[in-house]
This record gives structure tokens, sequence and C-alpha cells, in this order.
């Protein structure tokens, strides 16, 4: 939350105060003082057409029906259908092709569904309807998500959310905003995953009665179990729960997987117990009303607990049956993690038969869904089942893809933690605003003498007045210093103090801000050699020491405009100015680091580096479409300095 916001909402209550105590103080003949909140009329709903006449009105109580009740639904619509025949309006054939698509829903009839959705959709086309069409595309990206199509998914949901957003159809976009949350909590893209569901959220407070309020709120739960924060996932689950029992849903599947979701929370958390007992919950609901899918996701839920409980052997036996449901090559993000799951248990059972290509077939799945969290935890336990086998080469390989994928989504996850917290500050802001405004409706609603009232309202209002500027003023102070707190660390490497690779790629995206000398700009990447070993053989602590005294002698050797950010792990960049000739300043820093010990709590280590470097870059050429071309070219030198004996400077070839 930022400076305006809380000065506009300072401004807001003097003002409100500043009103009402005119009102006040002005002699009036009215009774009481009411507040009246007009509805707003460009929200567009088709119920309102239905509404006029009586059987509109019955199918959208047969609609709601039917999400929960199908045996009762259907024979609404046949009663109402011999009561009211012929009937041909294009709205009320609408409304009759989703009530069926609903029922066919419960009946699992998949193929019935998906010519029911092109029913709708070829309605929507042929009348014009641009609030059906809408529809249909949502119920189309649904049932690309469950396919794990992605993209074609999104394709449809941003279609459906134009069009939905421009008829300001707010009922469909909690229903749309869900949809596309999902998509992209899938694809553990958290930042726009979480945009779409507080959009839903903030929408849906003012539909209470809305289904998808639970959905909404269990997928928040499920972005918390990606960003590891038990607590708060459970918490939200706990609170869909509620939401789902309150809106008169009656889906299996929907609960079940509140249940499943609660369960890997608690095993993610330690809590054994707790988490089968979620587990046995879900398996409750099991039956011939769920879909292939949810008993998909059972077995997999299932293996997933016993492999926390050690039990292996049961554990593999659960993945089989997962491996082998019929269908469950529909399922690609399910099948990728039986894949996985069958092979953690055959780590476990010290079984090396099936374990590599378990590993490459989850990985090539989780390739296809785009969901990354996964794809990163199948890199790892790869890297670690060559690295117990004593195959050094390949554990370092996928050790590297690891790092690289986990690099990038841990910078996601710093991106959404930023955005939680800005999200928290404006939710304070908003529930202290709804407050005084509260008060001051209350205040308005009082029938006792006008006179007095007045006098001792105005009283008020003025400690009222003096308090609000104090505390947004407390407030406002509070917030800029957290702010400029995130600032720093959105942007600073935490152990040496450098900048990080966020800061230096935005300044990458910037014009240069000094005059470049006849050498120019050069990019360099700077890499300690063999730091791996640090770590193994002396420990992470001594590694933490080492990278320290390296930013420390590294930033003695720069210059005015010379710029040196950590890029992560062992790798750091530097942008140097120009000011000097960068190959020899290059290897001023590489001798500089070479040449004198570096001294740890466990000794003194000798240690070298290699640097590849992108020089003479034109002032002009540097910019935010060309820099990471010479960051390639860079660290191409890099890999060529490697491979040829370390401890050099290699300039890339212009």
């Amino acid at each position: 939350m930022n400076r305006n916001n809380v000065l506009g909402s300072f401004l807001l209550v003097v003002l409100m105060s500043v009103v009402l105590g005119l009102y006040l103080l002005y002699p009036t003949y009215d009774d009481d003082l009411k507040h009246i909140r007009p509805e707003n009329p460009s929200v567009y709903s088709p119920e309102k057409e239905l509404l006029l006449s009586q059987y509109g009105t019955a199918l959208i109580g047969i609609l709601d029906v039917s999400r929960g009740d199908p045996n009762l639904a259907t024979q609404q619509l046949e009663a109402l259908r011999a009561k009211f025949p012929h009937q041909d309006k294009a709205i009320y054939r609408a409304y009759e092709l989703m009530i069926l698509s609903n029922l066919a829903q419960h009946k699992l009839d998949t193929e019935a569904v998906s010519e029911y959705v092109r029913q709708i959709k070829t309605l929507a086309q042929h009348e014009h309807m641009g609030w059906l069409k809408a529809q249909s595309l949502v119920e189309l990206a649904i049932e690309y998500i469950s396919k794990g199509e992605l993209a074609e998914s999104e394709i449809q949901i941003r279609a459906a959310i134009d069009i939905a957003e421009s008829l300001h159809y707010e009922e469909l976009l909690i229903k749309a905003y869900n949809t596309a949350g999902v998509i992209n909590n899938i694809r553990n893209d958290f930042p726009e995953a979480q945009y779409f569901f507080h959009k839903g959220l903030d929408l849906g407070k003012k539909y209470p009665q809305h289904i998808y309020n639970s959905k909404l709120v269990s997928n928040m739960a499920l972005l918390y179990i990606y960003l590891e924060d038990w607590p708060k996932a459970l918490k939200l689950i706990k609170r869909a729960k509620r939401l789902y029992y309150k809106s008169g849903l009656l889906e299996a599947s929907t609960i079940g997987v509140l249940h499943v979701n609660e369960s890997f929370a608690y095993l993610r958390s330690g809590d054994l117990v707790k988490g089968r007992e979620a587990y046995q919950s879900a398996a409750k609901l099991n039956g011939d009303n769920v879909s292939e899918r949810y008993k998909i996701i059972l077995l997999k839920a299932e293996s997933d607990v016993l492999l926390a409980e050690k039990n292996f052997e049961l554990a593999r036996q659960v993945a089989n049956l997962c491996l082998r449901y019929p269908g469950v090559d529909k399922y690609t993000l399910q099948l990728g993690q039986c894949y996985l799951n069958r092979a953690l248990a055959n780590i476990g059972l010290n079984r090396d038969n099936f374990v590599f290509a378990d590993l490459k077939r989850s990985s090539a799945m989780f390739d296809v869904v785009g969901t990354r969290s996964w794809k990163v935890l199948g890199l790892r336990t790869l890297a670690e089942y060559y690295d117990s086998r004593g195959d050094s080469e390949n554990a370092l390989r996928y050790f590297k893809l690891y790092y690289k994928g986990n690099k990038a989504l841990l910078f996601d996850k710093r991106q959404s933690d930023i955005f939680l917290l800005e999200q928290d500050f404006t939710t304070a802001s908003l529930a202290q605003e709804n407050e005084l405004l509260n008060a001051e409706k209350e205040l308005g609603e009082l029938t006792l003498d006008k006179q007095q009232l007045r006098n001792r309202i105005v009283v008020a209002l003025g400690i009222m007045v003096m308090i609000s500027v104090a505390l947004l003023l407390i407030r406002l102070r509070s917030i800029q210093s957290k702010n400029k707190a995130l600032v720093t660390q959105s942007t600073t490497c935490a152990l040496t103090g450098l900048y990080n690779r966020r800061y230096l790629e935005q300044l990458l995206t910037q014009p240069m801000t000094f005059n470049t000398s006849r050498f120019g700009i050069s990019l360099v990447i700077l890499d300690l050699d063999h730091f791996k070993r640090v770590n193994d053989t002396f420990g992470h602590d001594v590694g933490d020491e080492v990278l320290v005294e390296v930013a420390r002698r590294v930033k003695q050797h720069l210059l005015p405009n010379d710029v040196v950010a950590r890029w992560g792990g062992e790798e750091f960049v530097l942008l140097l100015s120009g000011s000097v000739d960068p190959e020899q300043q290059l290897n001023v820093i590489r001798l500089g680091i070479a040449e004198t010990p570096i001294d740890t709590h466990s000794g003194s280590l000798d240690l070298t580096t290699s640097i590849g470097a992108s020089i003479g870059i034109a002032h002009e050429q540097l910019n935010q479409d060309t820099y990471k071309k010479y960051l390639k070219a860079a660290d191409d030198a890099l890999y060529q300095a490697k491979e040829s004996g370390r401890n050099q400077v290699i300039i890339a070839e212009s």
C-alpha cells in the first residue's frame, strides 16, 4: 500500500466527518438519517430477463437445484416442460442446456457434457448471445484443465474474461477468475494466480451465496501449499469447507479434493496422523457418483500417505494401481505424480530397475503440463538418486538443472510473498475505513433528542478525526518503513550485501546513466572454481564465508559506475563502465581472489575463479532487447574458461 492510498483514506475520513457535522448542525425536519446505497445498474445478469416470466423464474430455481440434487432437478424440468410446452426463446434453451449439462456431470457422462457445451456455444454464436458464449468458453477451459492442456485452456478463459468484463457479467466472472487462477496455480505462476484469485474473492463479497466462493478459497489454500506455508493453507481449507457446506453444493469430489489437499499439507508439515485422517475423509467420499479423475487423485493421495509413513512396498503397489487405472492417460499431471511416487517408493526399497525410467516419465509429464514445482522436485530426486549411486557426473548434471529451475521458482515465491504482504496492508486499511463508515452510519440512525444528539456527535467526530489523523500518520510511517525494507530485501542479496539478479536485470533494461569511455561497457560473469567441493567438504557455513569474502574482494577492485550482483550460488555478474581496460581490470580481480587464501573458521582455503566477458559494448547497443545476448556470450566465454583449465579470463568474440 502506498502513501497516496493512506492519504486518500485520511482525506475521506475528514471529508465525511465535515459533511456529517455540517448536516447535524443545520436545522432539519427529517425524522432520521439514512444511508442509501444505490444499485449498480451496469451489472449484467441474464436472470433479469428470465425473472420477467414464470417459466424463466422456474428455470433459475431448477439450475440451482441441478448443482446438488440431480434427481429432483430432472423431475422439476420434466414437469415444467409439460406445464409450459413450446417455450422456444433462446434464453430458455440456454438455461435448459446448462441444466442438462449439470445433470450429465452428476452422471459422469463426459461425452454428454461435451456435447451440451458444444450446443451452448453454437446457440451463443447463432443468437449473438455474448454472455452465453462467455459461459461456454469457461466450461471449455475447465475441460481442458482436466486434460492437462493448459495452453488451450488459457486461450479459452482469457477470451471468456474479456467478454464477461465487457458485459459486467459479474457472477460468471467469479467462476472465470477462479479458473484463470487454477491454470496459473498449476503452472506455479504464483503472482498471476494470486491476482486472479483475489479478483474473484473481492467480487465474491458482493455475492456471498455464490458456489465458487468455496472453490476460490480452496484454490488460495492450494497456492499456500505451493508456497509451503502450511498454517495458512490449513486455515484456508477449513474456511473453504465452511463455505462449501453453506453454499448447498453437493459434489463429493469438490469436498473430497479439499480433504486431499488438507492431507498433503499435514503430511508436508510433519503431522502424519492428521494427514492420514484427512485422506481417509476423502476416501469415504469415493463411490459411483465421483469422476475417474477423483479416483486417480485418491490413489495418488494414498501413495503420498504411505510414502510419508515409509511403507514403501504398499506405496509402490498403490502407485501401480494409479498408473494402471483405466483412462489415467487423460490426466497428465496425476499420471506424472504417480510415476514420481512409484520412483520414490522403489528408491525407498533400493530397487533400481525402474527408478530412472519412472523419473524420466514423470519429468516428461510435468513438462507437458507446465507445472514447475513438480518438475523441480523430479529433477532433485534424479540428482539425489544418481548421487546415492555414486554417479557424480549425472548427479551434478541434474543438480544444476534442479538449481536452475528452483532459482526461478524461488524468485516467483518471493514475488508472491511481496504481493500477499501488499494485500495484507490493503485489507487492513480497508477494514479501518469500513469501521469508520459504519460508525458514521450508526450515528446517523440514532433517534435521540436531535439538538443534544448533534452536540454530542460533533464532539465525538472531533475526537474521531484527531484519533484518525494520529492512527493514519502512524500507519503511514510504518508502511513507508516496511515498504523500504521490502524494496531492499527484493533487490539485495542478504548474505553478501551485493545487489541481486532482479536488481541487475531491471538496471539492464534502462538507459545507462553514465558516459562510456573508449573501452565501452562490459558484461561479465564470474564463477568460483570447484565451489561445490567447499560446501561438500566443509559445509554450507564455510561456503557462505567464502562468498562474503569473494564479494568483498570483487568490490575492492570496482570503479565508480561499476556494478556487481550475486547472480545465484557461486556466480556473480559485473557491469563495467569502461573507465579502464576491462581485461586488465578482470585479471586484477581474478588475481585478488587466487593469490590470497580465504580465511574461514575451518582454516585458510585456496580458491580460484573463472571469468567470461562481453566487452566493448557501445552505450546505445545495450538495452532490454540485447542484454541477454551479451550475457549469453559472456556465459559461453565462462564455459570456455572452465573447459580450458579454470582460473582465467576469457573474452567473448565480438
